[in-house]
């Protein structure tokens, strides 16, 4: 997780290190995530600072999941020798993959069409679309977001508590991120609700 040292040097001047580590990143997501969603009455930007840390959670938690205990297994090398970290759809399909993942007993992320294409609309359409949008602009329709979100949930659930797909470092920062997943699942219901079901 996130820890801040102070250090003096010399006694007359103060540094500050704020340090991180690429679980601790993915939870802090999760948890910007369920802060916009309880929002209340989620108008649109908060839409999409939602739909931002929901995605940059679940890219945090497959990295984790498929990282194993060396980085050979999430970054490549280019013809220069630098080594950039796998792309998101590369780390969603090494998730899916039983050679990528650590706890054989439990198996690799097992998505359904509908889980498979809100993941692919959260990347392309969402976080692709305001990240990189393009100028101009552009709406949704929320009715169908909170089933969308429901989806994501499931494979951050599945990667985060089913099995030892990730290992933490204490229950604490497990149970947080538990927490998290039940607030944001009761959040989505009762918004689903409020938007008719589907």
């Amino acid at each position: 997780m996130y820890e801040r040292r102070i250090y003096s040097d010399s006694g007359e001047r103060y540094l500050s290190i704020l340090s991180i580590d690429e679980l601790g990143n993915a939870l802090d997501s999760l948890e910007r995530a369920n802060e916009f969603l309880h929002r209340e009455e989620l108008p649109t930007h908060l839409s999409k600072w939602t739909a931002i840390c929901l995605h940059h959670a679940l890219y945090g938690f497959l990295i984790c999941a498929v990282r194993g205990t060396s980085n050979k297994t999430v970054v490549f090398k280019n013809k220069k020798g630098e080594e950039f970290l796998i792309g998101f759809n590369e780390a969603l399909s090494r998730a899916q993959n039983e050679k990528y993942i650590r706890d054989k007993s439990v198996g690799p992320l097992n998505l359904s069409e509908e889980e498979r294409e809100s993941i692919c609309i959260l990347n392309e359409v969402f976080r692709n679309g305001f990240i990189h949008m393009i100028p101009g602009g552009w709406g949704f329709e929320e009715s169908g977001w909170p089933l969308k979100i429901q989806h994501v949930l499931r494979a951050i659930a599945f990667l985060t508590l089913e099995g030892r797909h990730i290992l933490w470092p204490n229950t604490a920062d497990r149970d947080r991120a538990a927490q998290l997943l039940r607030d944001m699942k009761s959040k989505t219901e009762e918004m689903q609700a409020k938007f008719g079901g589907e």
